[in-house]
């Protein structure tokens, strides 16, 4: 036996058996299905250099397997979304991805007298069950539904107010299947970061720097403007 194979051996057998583990599997990454990030968010993984099993599962789904270490990582999101105690002992957070700004999803052609964001108390808001928004304090009365599309169904029937969403993911959605909705005044302004499990935290440089990469090169501009053009009636709800 040469030095290079003791060397090589005594390596293997002086790993952490969960470290063993990792170092022969994919690591398991939320896909995000059809959410207006989901190309941006894959090619950062894919830019990390890391070998990815995508996900696909519910976002209510993802932060549980995320918290179950069952998800190595997830996107996008930021600290008041995920706040629970479960979730704060586990998470990492990236640098910042992706600045987005939510709007009131309005009626088309209604309205709204003295409408003020900050303070929702007189209407009638539909949200996405699992969901966290800014400001849910100022909400008026709450219609949970499991997707996003119901909240659209709901505010577009009059049985709903309104609801809440990222312009980009309104005009993508609008393009799918439009609905007589209006983007409505600025509820937020957050930058999205994704989240990873503590137990693959030797990920979080590589996913930093490849984050830092896309946006010197302007590909992280160009792929948010590609997913939301390039809309296919095949996607499914995520």
């Amino acid at each position: 036996m040469n030095w290079n194979t003791i060397f090589i051996l005594t390596l293997f057998f002086s790993l952490p058996a969960g470290n063993m583990a990792k170092a022969n599997e994919s690591v398991p990454v939320a896909s995000l299905s059809n959410s207006s990030f989901k190309d941006l968010w894959q090619a950062i993984v894919l830019e990390a250099g890391i070998e990815a099993n995508f996900v696909t599962a519910s976002r209510e789904n993802r932060r549980s397997e995320l918290v179950k270490g069952k998800l190595a990582m997830d996107c996008c999101s930021i600290p008041a979304w995920r706040s629970t105690a479960a979730e704060q002992a586990v998470q990492l957070y990236t640098d910042p991805i992706f600045y987005t700004t939510d709007h009131l999803i309005l009626q088309k052609n209604r309205d709204y007298v003295g409408l003020n964001p900050l303070d929702l108390r007189a209407y009638k808001i539909a949200v996405v069950k699992g969901f966290s928004y800014v400001n849910e304090g100022s909400f008026g009365s709450v219609i949970e539904v499991p997707t996003m599309d119901d909240t659209y169904v709901l505010v577009a029937s009059g049985k709903a107010d309104m609801t809440i969403a990222n312009s980009q993911e309104f005009w993508r959605r609008q393009r799918l299947q439009p609905y007589a909705l209006m983007l409505g005044p600025v509820h937020d302004q957050v930058l999205l970061r994704a989240r990873v499990h503590k137990n693959w935290a030797e990920l979080l440089p590589q996913i930093n720097d490849a984050i830092k990469r896309l946006r010197k090169s302007g590909k992280m501009d160009l792929l948010m403007a590609k997913r939301i053009r390039d809309i296919k009636s095949s996607d499914a709800e995520q």
